[in-house]
């Protein structure tokens, strides 16, 4: 009996010692956290969809407004695009449709942060760059949560027409037709907004919103300062075949490009507080070198037209508004007839001619000279004498008839009397004799 009792105890404290060596084994393993992947408020992510397209309509509405009544002066408008850059800058067009779809994909489901964060780089793309689905943060507070991203592309120019304007009203020129421009605007702007049980959808485009981490797309674009949001990239410039009816003062022409000379806009636009009291910063520059050649307007070029060379530029900084001011210059300038010889001055000139070429032997023969008197006149240094010298001495010694007062000296032009006088002795001398 007693062997069989220390066999029993000897079993239990075998037992008792494997268990100490699996707590202690247990103890050594590194400690591994297994995270499940969380999911988000039981929200209806269709409502989501159509509150957050709501606000960026709105948000859009309100960048285009913006810039369509952003003054660089007093009076001037942005060189080159003038007041038309807010009709270009759609940029909410460019994913409006990529993050709705993305959005309403989950129906009435509630996807996990991980599903959120695939779907809408799916679908946004090369939006979000190279960042992919990292580039989009799903953070939690209580019951709300916030999906931020920063989103670059081009703005959907479909239909959009924008004029070549210089920015400034109070030079006397602008181009009425055939004067559209090539333009892009790309952008980068963060995204951010809320899905919550109680606050539904807020679009957070605010003055706390940045673009830190976004640089510029190359030196005609920088990117001065970071503290705002969005950042337009606007690049806008004549075509190479530009040629555009222009006016110019009262002169009604053409504009066509200086070869080899600047022409265009190349600025960002960063705006801030787009939702709140926005402020907005122009860094770049604005260039236009043009050969203007018109007439009077209206006249169809019957009067003589005008040719100059036409050089404007501009230089923008928002850290200092006088930085490089608009100068404006005009060389090279050159009068043209045009048809105004042959449509304007015939025209008058020719009845005048019709009444006078009846007169046109009698001219002729008044221009002749008389044989022998004038050849002794020449030789008397008086000059030739023709017949109608003979008809002015004779109505000066007979003060009669239509030419009595061709030959006196008050009608004599200066430098003739000697002439005339001289003249008329020699004529006095031959009729004595």
């Amino acid at each position: 009996m007693a062997s069989l009792a220390a066999i029993i105890r000897r079993k239990r404290h075998d037992r008792r010692a494997k268990k100490s060596e699996r707590r202690l084994a247990f103890k050594r393993r590194p400690v591994v956290e297994i995270l499940e992947s969380r999911r988000l408020l039981a929200a209806n992510l269709i409502h989501v969809s159509d509150s957050l397209d709501d606000q960026l309509v709105t948000m859009q509405s309100r960048l285009t407004g913006v810039l369509n009544g952003l003054h660089t002066g007093a009076t001037s408008s942005i060189p080159i695009v003038g007041d038309q850059l807010g009709v270009a800058a759609n940029i909410v067009s460019s994913f409006r449709t990529e993050l709705r779809e993305a959005l309403e994909s989950f129906g009435t489901s509630t996807p996990t942060e991980l599903q959120l964060q695939t779907v809408l780089a799916e679908h946004l793309g090369s939006l979000l760059g190279d960042a992919g689905p990292s580039g989009i943060q799903v953070t939690d507070s209580g019951n709300i949560t916030t999906v931020e991203m920063t989103l670059h592309g081009s703005a959907v120019l479909d239909e959009v027409d924008i004029s070549f304007d210089t920015g400034l009203p109070s030079l006397p020129i602008s181009f009425t037709a055939n004067g559209s421009l090539e333009l892009s605007v790309g952008f980068a702007l963060e995204v951010a907004f809320t899905i919550g049980e109680t606050t539904g959808v807020v679009a957070l485009v605010d003055s706390d919103r940045n673009l830190t981490g976004v640089t510029a797309p190359d030196a005609a674009h920088p990117v001065v300062d970071t503290n705002g949001d969005p950042a337009l990239f606007v690049s806008a410039g004549p075509s190479p075949d530009f040629n555009a009816k222009a006016v110019f003062g009262f002169v009604e022409g053409f504009a066509t490009l200086l070869p080899g000379e600047a022409n265009g806009l190349f600025a960002t636009v960063l705006v801030s507080d787009l939702l709140g009291t926005p402020s907005i910063r122009i860094d770049g520059s604005a260039d236009a070198n043009l050969q203007l050649a018109g007439s009077f307007a209206g006249t169809n070029d019957d009067f003589p037209g005008i040719s100059t060379d036409f050089h404007f530029h501009w230089g923008l900084s928002s850290a200092d508004p006088s930085f490089e001011p608009p100068t404006v210059a005009f060389d090279n300038v050159s009068l043209t007839f045009g048809t105004f010889l042959s449509n304007v001055l015939r025209p008058s000139l020719e009845p005048i001619k019709d009444a006078l070429d009846p007169l046109s032997p009698v001219l002729q023969l008044l221009a002749t000279e008389v044989p022998g008197i004038s050849d002794l006149s020449e030789a008397g240094g008086a000059g030739p004498i023709r017949i109608l010298d003979l008809a002015v001495l004779g109505s000066n010694l007979t003060g009669n008839g239509p030419l009595g007062g061709i030959g006196r000296k008050d009608h004599q032009p200066a430098g003739q009397d000697r002439f005339h006088s001289n003249r008329q002795q020699h004529l006095a001398a031959a009729g004595r004799v």
